[in-house]
């Protein structure tokens, strides 16, 4: 036997998302620095590898 369906209501949400900000090599390297971190551990920090920190 069929099961009958169940509709559940919908809700509409209205977000507002900021734009993301862009920063520019120089701009990361003094955070980076400012930190205290290396490459190494400014990448592992983001979840990337060191080679896309140097780039």
């Amino acid at each position: 036997m069929p099961r009958p369906s169940i509709h559940l209501p919908r809700h509409k949400r209205k977000i507002d998302i900021e734009p993301i900000t862009t920063y520019s090599s120089d701009e990361i390297r003094d955070i980076r620095n400012q930190l205290g971190l290396t490459q190494k551990l400014f990448a592992q920090y983001f979840g990337v590898s060191k080679k896309t920190i140097e780039a």
